[in-house]
C-alpha cells in the first residue's frame, strides 16, 4: 500500500529490496547500519521522487495497563535523510505509522524519542523512564534456599514465567517468542540496544509448579582491567524473596572476576530490599506514549473495586483532527463503560489527547495538568481524571 501526502511524498511498505537503503539511514542517523542483510519486520518507508528519504518502524505488542495487557505499537528506527529534513518527512512517516497502529487495534504507541519535539507536534508525551541500575557486588547477601539452575531450552516455561511476572507490573511489554529468541536470547540481537560484549547466559530458579525466576545476562568487560567483567543484564525477574535471593547471590558468586550487574529497573526497584547498599542509576532513557484509541484506553483496564466516578471529556486531536473524540465515562465494580462520538457537547471538558495520554501513563498528575494551564482547574473535572491515572507510574522494561 502506498499513499500520497500534500507534500509530494509517498509512504509505503518497505519490501526486502529496500534494505540498503534503510541500513544507510539507520547509518547515518544512529550511527549503525545494523547487524542483519535483511529487512526488519513492519519498517515503513517515505518516498520522494522514488528515492527513500524516511523510515520507521512498527511492532505491535500487548503492554500491560491497570490489570490487562492491551495491544500497543511500539516505533522505532525512525530516520530521515539529512538533505530532506524540513519537508514534512518525520511528519508523514508518523501518521502513517499511527494509521497502522490504530488499524491494527492498538490503544496507544510508545517508544524511546531521540528528540522530544517531533513527537510532541504528533501529539506524544513523556509517559516514564527507562532506568538502568548498577549494583556492585560486595553488597549482596547471602543466597536463599533454593537452587539456580542453567535454562535448559524450556522456552515456554520460561515465557510463562516472564508473563505471570509482567502481568504485575504497569507498563511490561508481553514478550512474543520470536522477541525472546531474537532479543533476549540471541547473540545477535537486531540493534546495539540490545548488545552487549558477549554471549547471553540464563539461568532459572523452579519450585514445584516450574520456572519461578530467570535471569538472562551477558559479560561486558570491565575498561582497564584483565579479566574483570560486569553483568549486563537483558532479563531478570523473580516472583518470590527466596528465588530473588537466590539469583542475586547466584550472581554475585562470580566475585572477584564479576564485579557488578546492571538490569533495566523500575523507579522504585525490589532488588535494593536484598542490599546494604543502594544500587546506583546510571541511565536514564525517557519513553513516549500516544494514544490512537483513547476509549478503548480507558475502558480496558481494571480500576479499583471501590473506585467511583463520571465524566464527560472532549479529547482534541491537533495532529489528527478526525481523531477527536467525545467521551462519556462512568467507573463502578472495576470497569469503565465508555460511549464515545464525534459530537461536541457544551458539558465535555476539553482536553488534549497528549495530555490526557500523559494522566492514563501516569507521567503526569491532574492536578499538575492543570497548574500547567492544561486543564480546567474545576474539582469534578480532576477528580474523575485522578480516578482514570494508574496508582503506580509505568515504566518499560525493554528496549526496542
Amino acid at each position: 500500500m502506498t499513499t500520497a501526502t500534500a507534500e509530494g511524498l509517498a509512504v509505503r511498505e518497505a519490501t526486502d529490496d529496500d534494505w540498503p537503503a534503510i541500513a544507510d539511514l539507520r547509518d547515518l542517523a544512529f550511527r549503525f547500519r545494523g547487524t542483519r542483510e535483511r529487512l526488519l519486520p513492519g519498517m515503513w518507508l517515505v518516498t520522494e521522487r522514488a528515492v527513500v528519504v524516511g523510515c520507521g518502524r512498527l511492532q505491535v505488542a500487548a503492554q500491560w495497563f491497570g490489570g490487562r495487557a492491551l495491544p500497543t505499537g511500539m516505533v522505532s528506527s525512525v530516520a530521515v535523510a539529512p538533505e530532506a529534513r524540513g519537508r514534512g518527512v518525520s511528519r508523514a512517516l508518523i501518521r502513517a505509522l499511527l494509521e497502522q497502529a490504530r488499524a491494527a487495534g492498538c490503544v496507544g504507541v510508545s517508544l524511546y524519542p531521540s528528540a522530544l519535539q517531533p513527537y510532541r507536534r504528533a501529539g506524544f508525551a513523556v509517559a516514564g523512564t527507562h532506568l538502568t541500575a548498577r549494583l556492585r557486588f560486595g553488597s549482596i547477601v547471602p543466597a536463599g534456599p533454593a537452587t539456580v539452575e542453567r535454562f535448559d531450552g524450556d522456552l515456554a516455561g520460561l515465557m510463562s514465567q516472564y508473563s505471570h511476572w509482567a502481568a504485575t507490573t504497569e507498563g511490561g511489554l508481553e514478550r512474543s517468542e520470536e522477541w525472546w529468541r531474537e532479543r533476549v536470547l540471541s547473540s545477535d540481537p537486531p540493534t546495539p540496544h540490545d548488545a552487549d560484549d558477549g554471549a547471553p547466559h540464563a539461568y532459572v530458579v523452579r519450585d514445584r509448579d516450574g520456572i519461578v525466576a530467570h535471569v538472562v545476562y551477558s559479560q561486558r568487560a570491565q575498561a582497564g582491567a584483565n579479566y574483570l567483567a560486569e553483568l549486563a543484564c537483558r532479563s531478570l525477574a523473580w516472583e518470590t524473596p527466596e528465588a530473588g535471593r537466590a539469583l542475586l547471590g547466584f550472581l554475585a558468586s562470580g566475585q572477584p572476576l564479576t564485579t557488578a550487574m546492571t538490569w533495566a529497573a523500575s523507579a522504585v526497584d525490589p532488588v535494593g530490599a536484598f542490599v546494604d547498599a543502594q544500587p546506583q542509576i546510571v541511565s536514564s532513557l525517557p519513553w513516549m506514549h500516544r494514544l490512537v484509541d483513547p476509549a478503548a484506553a480507558i475502558g480496558g483496564r481494571t480500576y479499583p473495586e471501590l473506585t467511583r466516578t463520571g465524566l464527560e471529556i472532549r479529547v482534541e486531536d491537533p495532529f489528527i483532527p478526525d481523531w477527536s473524540v467525545t467521551l462519556s465515562i462512568a467507573i463502578e465494580d472495576g470497569a469503565a463503560r465508555v460511549e464515545a462520538t464525534q459530537a461536541t457537547s457544551a458539558r465535555a471538558a476539553p482536553i488534549r489527547v497528549d495530555v490526557l495520554g500523559a494522566i492514563l501513563a501516569g507521567g503526569l498528575h491532574p492536578l499538575d495538568a492543570a497548574r500547567l494551564g492544561w486543564l480546567p482547574d474545576e474539582p469534578p473535572i480532576l477528580g474523575g481524571l485522578i480516578a482514570l491515572a494508574p496508582s503506580r507510574r509505568r515504566w518499560i522494561g525493554d528496549t526496542f
